[in-house]
């Protein structure tokens, strides 16, 4: 099989603790530094070669018909009436590799591309998961990219963890994909409302004729920020087994045309790295242009795709440095520097609710938390914490009453009694 290719992801130097052994992959992925995209090299496509018989092939079928949905940035959309997205450019990469030309088609709901190419009036398609039905008509390549589902709610819904919290609730599904038939045929007791786009579910779900809506998170994030979608946030990550398929994304080819899988795979495995990463940084799925790779392993990307959600345990009176707002939403110096981690990272850092530091301590030990902000070592915190590099050196001194004594240092304490947080 061919090489897997991931979407790659960007972060800065961190500035929280985590716990050690359950959370090390945390730790390694928000304790590297920011690498330039030139550290990668200029390396060239990778060899290849069809054989007689893909040759003559594409030579007689040089036109392949493709899909190209209209809502699914930046992914697969389209823009000045033009196909665009990350897949799209790499299909068309693919194609320039082995002699093939892609005419997209647009203008229908992803149900109705599906039966396109169900009834082989369409060839291909992409940014797709396997189900066993599609496999009766389809060859699926290995996958391309692999992107993090999360929840969504209202601002302030409950959270999301476990199927009983689905029970009761209106949940959007998109007709055709993977997650409803899913729901139909395991959890048929599920309430599901279905739209044609995810754009439309989200816009169902900030109207509240919603209750849950589950999507790629880049996708729906890119699309709240376009649209101004108000009043939705993630409010968990994907917990069912059983949609772990849907992270993977793949090319599809009619199975009638094993010849076409066949030159399809060869191409994807042309692609060479310095390729991918151009790609990745153009249509990041933070939609940021300055987004570079840091050359995540699969293990933490991984990682990040099954724990969008990272918890947080914090000192929320420690203002200007940390500060949980009204909504329970982490503000201060702390709060900005999770906010760019959110943006690179393709995550969500959300406060556990700890009323005081030494509780929020006590929940990362007992792994209800998985970070702490804004602490430093000791002997006894470093038992079960992984501490990251400083991220600020801010300045100490000594409060008194007014024209009391000036302390100009500890030893000028010695004799009166002072008063700190535990």
């Amino acid at each position: 099989m061919g090489e897997k290719r991931i979407l790659k992801l960007t972060v800065i130097v961190p500035i929280c603790v985590l716990r050690s052994k359950i959370n090390a992959v945390i730790y390694s992925l928000l304790c590297i530094f920011l690498i330039a995209e030139s550290a990668f090299g200029q390396s060239s496509s990778n060899e290849f070669t069809l054989t007689q018989e893909e040759q003559i092939w594409v030579s007689e079928n040089p036109v392949i018909t493709a899909t190209n949905t209209v809502h699914w940035a930046p992914l697969d959309f389209v823009q000045g009436g033009e196909p665009a997205g990350f897949s799209i450019d790499y299909l068309n990469l693919i194609a320039s590799k082995v002699g093939l030309t892609f005419e997209f088609v647009n203008g229908y709901t992803f149900d109705e591309l599906m039966t396109m190419v169900r009834d082989r009036e369409i060839d291909i398609t992409h940014g797709i998961s396997i189900t066993e039905d599609r496999q009766g008509y389809l060859n699926f390549t290995d996958s391309y990219l692999e992107l993090p589902t999360a929840y969504f709610g209202r601002t302030g819904s409950e959270k999301v963890n476990s199927l009983d919290d689905l029970r009761g609730k209106r949940i959007g599904v998109i007709k055709g994909y993977l997650r409803e038939q899913l729901y139909g045929d395991l959890f048929p007791d599920l309430q599901t409302v279905s739209y044609d786009t995810s754009k439309d579910a989200l816009l169902g779900l900030s109207a509240g004729d919603i209750d849950v809506f589950a999507d790629n998170l880049p996708v729906a994030r890119y699309l709240i920020s376009k649209h101004f979608i108000t009043d939705v946030e993630v409010i968990g990550g994907e917990f069912l087994p059983e949609l772990n398929e849907d992270n993977q994304l793949r090319i599809a080819v009619r199975n009638d045309w094993p010849v076409l899988y066949s030159v399809l795979q060869k191409g994807m495995l042309a692609v060479s790295d310095r390729e991918y990463i151009e790609l990745a940084n153009k249509w990041q799925a933070r939609y940021r242009e300055s987004n570079l790779d840091i050359g995540l392993s699969d293990d933490e990307i991984e990682w990040l795709s099954n724990n969008p959600v990272i918890k947080v345990a914090l000192d929320q009176y420690l203002a200007p440095f940390e500060i949980v707002d009204k909504d329970g939403s982490i503000s201060g110096i702390v709060g900005d520097y999770f906010k760019i981690f959110s943006e690179r990272l393709n995550v969500e850092f959300e406060w556990v609710g700890n009323e005081n530091f030494s509780e929020g301590l006590e929940m990362v030990r007992t792994g209800e938390a998985d970070v702490v902000a804004h602490v430093t070592p000791t002997v006894d915190r470093r038992k079960y914490l992984e501490f990251t590099d400083t991220f600020l050196t801010p300045s100490i001194v000594i409060f008194a009453r007014e024209g009391e004594q000036v302390f100009g240092n500890l030893g000028a304490m010695a004799g009166y009694s002072a008063a700190m947080p535990r």
